[in-house]
């Protein structure tokens, strides 16, 4: 399988490359402007398309989100088309959910209450409007990763930035549950979802239940430095639900990394 890969420096995108590698896919990585007379050399005759580019990940509230998710979805959907690429694999998140509350199935459409999810969910429809028929979209939701080792600001990796420094941490709620998957059962769902034939629109990529802030705090930190974790019961987002999760769907499998599979280690 030839795969081409946009905006490939992520910690998660790198891990990903790695392992379609592994599996002997031939991974392109063509420059970043799409639809280039370059961009079209390097694309031309790969099976499918995977998109991690997004900006402004530090602020969900930015406006920059909509203009990008318009601009960039017409530019995909030509491309795809031009190229006759077969699938169109975009990243979006469990943000997109809104305050819903409880299980939440695959193709569920959310009520999305910032701006990124807002233009996540432009961004697709445009593409469902636009795209040829030969083009299958897919859409894998992610929820909430842990990662020690990502440069983005996660949870995970503010606890992990915690222990290694050995400063205190101040959290929120500790009872707020969220649907917590390991970095490499990511990498793996994802891997599966672009060599699996016929997968299309929203696929979760979850854990398939929801664990309590103190719940994870008690699976990946070692008992010696929890001590610098505390919690703050004032403090509450107001664009995600007090408790969700997602439903697995059955043609990704189970999960085979759970979170207690590796703990922090400093």
């Amino acid at each position: 399988m030839r795969i081409a890969v946009l905006a490939p420096n992520s910690s998660l995108a790198q891990k990903l490359i790695a392992l379609l590698e592994l599996a002997n896919c031939e991974v392109v990585l063509p420059v970043r402007t799409l639809n280039t007379p370059e961009f079209n050399t390097a694309v031309e005759g790969c099976d499918l398309l995977i998109d991690f580019a997004w900006p402004c990940l530090t602020d969900y509230f930015s406006t920059v989100h909509a203009e990008f998710a318009e601009s960039r979805a017409k530019d995909l959907a030509y491309a795809c088309n031009s190229l006759a690429i077969k699938r169109l694999v975009t990243i979006g998140s469990c943000l997109e959910l809104g305050l819903r509350e409880g299980p939440a199935q695959s193709g569920i459409i959310g009520t999305a209450l910032i701006p990124y999810a807002h233009a996540k969910i432009l961004h697709r429809r445009i593409l469902e409007d636009t795209l040829g028929c030969q083009c299958t979209l897919v859409a894998p939701r992610l929820f909430y990763i842990v990662d020690y080792n990502s440069a983005r600001q996660s949870l995970s990796s503010l606890i992990y930035s915690a222990i290694k420094k050995r400063e205190p941490l101040t959290l929120g709620r500790a009872d707020v549950r969220r649907d917590f998957l390991h970095i490499k059962q990511v990498i793996c769902d994802l891997a599966t979802i672009m060599m699996t034939p016929g997968l299309h629109g929203n696929i979760n990529i979850c854990g398939g239940m929801p664990i309590s802030i103190q719940e994870l705090c008690n699976i990946v930190v070692p008992l010696k430095f929890r001590y610098l974790i505390t919690f703050d019961e004032s403090v509450c987002s107001s664009y995600e639900p007090q408790s969700y999760y997602g439903i697995r769907t059955l043609e990704i499998g189970p999960v085979k990394y759970p979170l207690y599979s590796e703990t922090i280690q400093t």
